[in-house]
């Protein structure tokens, strides 16, 4: 069973991978920019922020900003960051998470295993963004690739506290459209997974 260390506690996320506030929930559609829904969640941190390994995990895949391979794609989007394998008791793969946006190319490398707490890179704003901040996705065990088309998870759902839905904000007007840019920045996000999803496709068949 997959069981994150942390919980949500109104608009805040406490605990791993990262504290800070919850700029964005999973699946939303509160706007147009999210009529398909977001693919992850969005927490919000100073820039050098640790983060930390939200349970035990093994590196799937490390991927960063100019890297000369397919996962190019990736790191256009998403910057810097991991995909890390989640394991049963047996060594079966029961999921994959992402954790993107990273301040710097992730010392660790595929294959590595890392323990709940451990760190395993600091809050950044590489790929498509407007601000510090970790986005924190989860696919099943057929989905390490993080495909809308195979189905995604909210990660919230297997943390110690019960995702929240978004809360209207009394932020001034700044935070405001921050947030606002951040909406669109998630539908262009949206577009480029969708290309990404249709050539893993085409990688497959």
């Amino acid at each position: 069973m997959i069981k994150f260390q942390g919980s949500v506690e109104g608009d805040n996320y406490v605990g791993y991978p990262v504290e800070g506030r919850i700029s964005s929930h999973f699946g939303v559609r509160d706007i147009a920019a999210h009529s398909s829904g977001h693919s992850g969640v969005d927490i919000a941190a100073s820039e050098g922020t640790d983060i930390k390994a939200p349970c035990d995990m093994t590196i799937d895949s490390v991927f960063w900003e100019g890297m000369d391979s397919w996962k190019k794609n990736f790191s256009t989007i998403f910057g810097n960051g991991i995909i890390g394998a989640i394991e049963d008791a047996d060594g079966d793969v029961v999921g994959y998470t992402i954790f993107a946006h990273m301040q710097a190319k992730p010392s660790l490398s595929e294959g590595d295993s890392v323990s709940a707490g451990d760190t395993i890179g600091v809050i950044g704003s590489t790929g498509i963004s407007t601000g510090p901040h970790l986005h924190w996705g989860m696919g099943g065990a057929n989905n390490r690739w993080m495909q809308k088309s195979k189905g995604l998870l909210n990660a919230f759902d297997y943390c110690g506290g019960v995702a929240s839905q978004p809360q209207p904000s009394d932020e001034d007007d700044i935070q405001d459209r921050v947030d606002s840019a951040m909406a669109q920045i998630d539908s262009g996000q949206r577009m480029m997974m969708a290309v990404i999803d249709e050539l893993m496709g085409m990688e497959e068949s």
